[in-house]
């Protein structure tokens, strides 16, 4: 029985993600699903009060700064050359 029912919510739930990602910009897309685990900790944390480690803190805290790091807009060649910003 606990089998079925993680298949099944497991199943359901990445079949409603892609379903609703699908018309996405890929790279956005794969961001937002590289995420899963972290909310997935960040809610047991929350809604269940499990303790989370120093190592999960840091692991979400980098996984957080490389996504927002990613997301940032890169200065071209020529603007870094000038000393200006696009």
């Amino acid at each position: 029985y606990l089998l079925y029912v993680g298949v099944v919510s497991s199943g359901v739930g990445y079949t409603l993600q892609i379903i609703a990602q699908k018309d996405g910009d890929p790279t956005v897309v794969s961001l937002i699903l590289s995420l899963e685990s972290f909310f997935a900790v960040v809610s047991g944390a929350i809604f269940l009060h499990e303790r989370m480690s120093l190592r999960e803190y840091f692991g979400c805290a980098l996984m957080l700064t490389a996504v927002i790091l990613s997301q940032l807009p890169e200065k071209s060649a020529k603007a870094v050359e000038s000393g200006k910003e696009e």
